[in-house]
């Protein structure tokens, strides 16, 4: 079965995309932990697209400066890149933890 999405609903709240897909709008890209409450209520379904999920999803930490970071926070990013990279070990992105200029 092929699917092609139409639409221009954009929206960079997880809210936003809740309620419009609660109305009918169309499908969401929520992670489970957005809709639990949804899925029981019966409000949303899930709907299981393993099989066309991007191949790459883009995950970025947004820092101001390696000075200025807390320890616990440089801790979090380096043990998250570690992971990812453990798990997408075939995987041709490249992750970085800073964004500083060279």
């Amino acid at each position: 079965m092929t699917i092609r999405a139409q639409g221009s609903f954009s929206a960079n709240s997880v809210e936003a995309v809740r309620t419009a897909s609660k109305q009918g709008l169309g499908l969401a890209m929520l992670t489970y932990w957005d809709i639990q409450q949804e899925i029981r209520e019966g409000s949303l379904r899930q709907i299981d697209f393993a099989d066309a999920l991007p191949e790459q999803l883009s995950i970025t930490a947004v820092l101001p400066t390696r000075q200025r970071v807390p320890h616990r926070v440089r801790l979090f990013v380096d043990r998250l890149e570690a992971e990812l990279q453990k798990h997408n070990a075939g995987s041709t992105g490249t992750a970085s933890s800073t964004n500083e200029p060279a």
